[in-house]
């Protein structure tokens, strides 16, 4: 998803995930009283989920940790996880569009198919991304293809 021009942190960049803030006991990240509390970080994910893009639990086949890193430019801490759908990505865009509650945080929505080929090709591309989406992809790749095949196609596509 390509962020929106209106939003704080890196506008108009592409992303290929959405972020969450947990939600602490009583208060949500805005400091307003909070819908619900986040007893852990796929309770997190999973309400991010439906608020980024009005995607619900019952929509999920898996969710798994793959690393957990500090964002150095805000200081954060972050658990990136990867979460399987049993939605296609034109039903997830149709989410969004109608009933996401976040869904003015990001301007234009773009399928990207998940073959090692292609993904590595758009990381090598002029587009214009968030800081962490890089790293967020490869773990992808390292989590699908396996961290060898990584390293490989990414050497093979530097050298050309």
């Amino acid at each position: 998803m390509r962020r929106s021009s209106s939003v704080a942190f890196y506008p108009n960049h592409w992303s290929a995930s959405f972020e969450e803030t947990m939600n602490a006991p009583g208060l949500n990240r805005k400091g307003q009283p909070s819908r619900s509390d986040d007893a852990d970080f796929f309770a997190g994910a999973l309400r991010g989920l439906e608020e980024e893009l009005a995607v619900t639990q019952n929509d999920v086949e898996s969710i798994k940790v793959l690393s957990l890193n500090v964002e150095y430019l805000t200081l954060s801490m972050d658990v990136i996880t990867v979460i399987k759908l049993r939605l296609t990505g034109e039903e997830i865009r149709e989410s969004w569009i109608v009933e996401a509650w976040d869904r003015d945080e990001a301007s234009k929505f773009a399928l990207l198919p998940a073959q090692l080929p292609v993904v590595v090709e758009k990381l090598f591309s002029r587009t214009l991304w968030h800081p962490t989406a890089r790293m967020r992809l490869i773990q992808f790749l390292f989590h699908t293809y396996g961290v060898k095949a990584v390293a490989s196609a990414l050497k093979a596509r530097q050298t050309t």
